[in-house]
């Protein structure tokens, strides 16, 4: 008896590949297709953003270079660097930002984090014993 039912079983699975039909064993190609469409279909539009600003800020806090609507300063007090930017109140969590400290040969980078006040952006960075420092060779950074 156990023979003959997986006998039968295996027919079943053997004929249903054939067939292009659904089964447990095995999906035919149709079935791969229409569940690779209909992920596609549901997904968003990818949509291409520029940035809204970008640029190299000194150690000091001037401005190097970058897309030439923003400005920025080092607050020493607080130890952080605050950048307006033209035109945007500036919100941590409305906006995506990237920023990358650079260093020198004598000095290692920074961490970096970012935050917001007064609808700035504000950058502030961290050595590795977790005090604000400057970073030894200014920073870049850009916002989406």
């Amino acid at each position: 008896m156990l023979k003959s039912v997986a006998a039968t079983a295996a027919i079943t699975a053997v004929s249903m590949l054939f067939v292009n039909a659904p089964s447990a064993f095995a999906r035919g190609p149709a079935d791969a297709d229409a569940a690779g469409a209909t992920s596609a279909a549901t997904r968003p539009p990818a949509v291409q953003k520029k940035p809204i600003a970008y640029g190299y800020i000194n150690t000091d806090g001037s401005v190097a270079s970058g897309s030439g609507n923003f400005t920025s300063s080092f607050d020493s007090s607080n130890k952080w660097y605050a950048i307006k930017i033209t035109g945007k109140t500036y919100l941590f969590s409305n906006f995506s930002t990237a920023v990358t400290p650079s260093f020198n040969s004598s000095s290692p980078a920074p961490i970096c984090g970012t935050g917001s006040v007064s609808g700035n952006l504000l950058v502030a960075c961290y050595n590795t014993a977790g005090a604000r420092v400057q970073p030894p060779a200014g920073l870049g950074f850009i916002v989406f």
